[in-house]
């Protein structure tokens, strides 16, 4: 009976670490997530203002835009959205 109740014990702690494990990883992953995000925003923040001052001046945006669209596509797929 000792035996079982030890051999349960272990088994709990090993569950433990595993799902403490999981939680660690999930946490790293979620801050690796954030920071991507945050940096491609802040690219989208430069392009973006970049075509909105390009068009009123009348210039040609073309590159921009298409800068803006690749930075709008890496969002998406980051956060798991799609785009029409």
């Amino acid at each position: 009976m000792v035996s079982a109740a030890t051999d349960l014990a272990r088994a709990l702690n090993r569950s433990t670490e595993t799902v403490q494990q999981a939680r660690i990883d999930a946490d790293d992953a979620i801050g690796t997530s954030v920071t991507k995000v945050n940096d491609l925003l802040a690219q989208f923040e430069i392009e973006n203002a970049t075509v909105v001052s390009g068009s009123a001046r009348g210039l040609d945006v073309t590159d921009a835009l298409d800068r803006r669209d690749a930075i709008l596509s890496s969002l998406a797929q980051e956060m798991g959205i799609s785009t029409v």
